[in-house]
């Protein structure tokens, strides 16, 4: 299951999405499935005898494709706020595992929301331009979060791609949306942009997720509009919550990536096999400021909520969302 936080109509400025997907048969989870989807705005949840339900602005099961999320979820987004020089943020959030980036991002041969939209914007005439910053918050305390610049990790990552690793990668301590470096987007380099970006930030296996984003990512699309003020259309890839069922014990862990190897999921050098150990570790760090950051998140809601919005930048993906939170948000 994975929840979608944005998109509206004229009138609505806060929508919740969910969608449903298959099972997965690179990870080791349970083939029974426990939720479905009634009456296009509810899901239902098996939780031992009872059933659990969870209303949402729309749902989307197995049967519905991306086009049908960009049609009844995105496209709403960018024809009466984005293209109405309203800055708006659209959240994927869920379970690690959940399919969040393969829905935001997509992969070759399959667009996702995010390149959808891009394309879908740069083909009205009242856009002008996008460039595009990204931002991962990325850590293993809890106190001390990384920012990093993705551009700027990007161009590193093409001098020499062989021999790039982000987890030694050095962070950009005052970066921000305003000073982010940026890419020109045009309708065909949209999605190996973005999956590009997506490459220079920090992902790794866990039991749940062969290739899981262990930082959380905004991506910042700034666009020009003719007789407008720049807009900005902002994405958030975060890292999925996890307790411990997403890393398992270590054998379970061992066990999950060798399966995802099997499966041509996962690619491990000989190097990062013999470092497994030290690599479930640091995903049980990694574990800790995810959750952290998730929590911000919903504080964030709960201001929202409340009308009364914290002067306090925060740590972490609060820090990086702050200057576009407000009670118009």
């Amino acid at each position: 299951l994975r929840l979608h936080f944005s998109i509206m109509t004229e009138t609505q400025n806060v929508a919740t999405y969910a969608r449903i997907r298959p099972y997965n048969p690179a990870i080791n989870e349970d083939k029974r499935l426990t939720a479905r989807a009634k009456d296009g705005d509810k899901i239902l949840n098996s939780n031992g005898d009872n059933e659990d339900t969870y209303n949402f602005t729309s749902v989307f099961d197995m049967t519905e494709s991306t086009d049908d999320l960009f049609e009844r979820g995105m496209k709403p987004l960018l024809d009466f706020k984005i293209l109405q020089g309203i800055t708006s943020i659209f959240i994927m959030y869920g379970q690690s595992g959940s399919g969040k980036s393969f829905t935001l991002i997509g992969e070759h041969g399959h667009l996702g929301l995010f390149p959808m939209s891009l394309q879908y914007l740069l083909s009205k005439d009242i856009v002008e331009s996008i460039h595009i910053s990204s931002i991962e918050a990325y850590g293993v305390k809890a106190t001390k979060i990384g920012f990093y610049d993705l551009v700027e990790q990007y161009h590193v990552m093409k001098k020499n791609p062989n021999a790039y690793d982000p987890f030694t990668a050095n962070e950009s301590k005052n970066v921000n949306a305003r000073n982010a470096q940026k890419l020109v987007i045009t309708p065909e380099n949209c999605l190996s942009i973005i999956t590009d970006l997506q490459a220079a930030s920090h992902m790794a296996p866990t039991l749940k997720n062969p290739h899981s984003s262990r930082g959380h990512t905004v991506y910042f699309s700034c666009v020009k509009l003719k007789g407008l003020e720049d807009v900005y259309f902002i994405c958030c890839d975060l890292a999925g919550s996890e307790g411990q069922t997403a890393l398992g014990t270590k054998d379970e862990f061992v066990e999950g990536l060798e399966l995802a190897m099997r499966k041509g999921k996962l690619t491990l050098n000989k190097a990062q096999q013999k470092s497994i150990e030290q690599m479930y570790k640091t995903r049980s760090l990694e574990a800790g400021c995810i959750n952290n950051g998730l929590t911000q998140l919903q504080s964030i809601f709960r201001e929202l909520i409340k009308k009364k919005i914290s002067k306090a930048r925060g740590l972490g993906l609060r820090k990086v969302l702050s200057s576009f939170i407000s009670l118009n948000s």
